[in-house]
């Protein structure tokens, strides 16, 4: 993830694809939410890595959810994901989860946010393989990693999961 760091942009330990956005953990009732990471373990545990290919930057425009900043990002081509994050969304709205649809599921890790007027920091990015072979919860400051099970691992990607980040008033 160092390779992908931008000057001035997010900190690559804090680099992650969010998979499922539930709004604010204090708009949730506590004793709800402590079940969310064994529902994101018992899903992972049946679950295979995710291979696929880092494929290209990309740049959002500016909403009211970034704060007027456009967004960078790198996006990801795994063609099993798709498939597994529908499942994971399935497994979880089964129990009382539903995520927000304010965007359709674009796999990305946002790498920076620029101003609107600003160029692209970078012009181009090499295709890369990539496995992801963790899925991450993240309720507040607790986080939670759970193994996708495969007896090849390559390296995963932080914080998978972020489902609490604050991404700043729905629609």
């Amino acid at each position: 993830s160092q390779c992908l760091a931008i000057p001035g942009g997010e900190d690559p330990k804090d680099f992650h694809m969010t998979l499922a956005y539930f709004g604010k953990s204090e708009d949730w009732d506590e004793e709800v939410l402590e079940q969310l990471p064994n529902l994101i373990e018992e899903y992972a545990s049946h679950s295979r890595s995710i291979t696929g290919e880092l494929n290209g930057a990309a740049r959002f425009s500016a909403t009211e959810s970034s704060d007027g900043q456009d967004v960078l990002v790198v996006l990801w081509d795994c063609p099993d994901l798709p498939q597994w994050r529908e499942g994971l969304i399935q497994h979880l709205e089964e129990h009382g989860f539903t995520p927000k649809k304010t965007h359709g599921f674009v796999p990305h890790t946002t790498l920076s946010y620029l101003d609107p007027e600003d160029q692209m920091p970078i012009p181009r990015l090499e295709i890369q393989p990539v496995t992801f072979d963790k899925v991450y919860c993240k309720i507040g400051d607790q986080e939670y990693s759970y193994p996708l099970h495969n007896e090849f691992i390559e390296k995963s990607l932080q914080k998978a999961v972020d489902p609490f980040m604050d991404y700043g008033p729905d629609p």
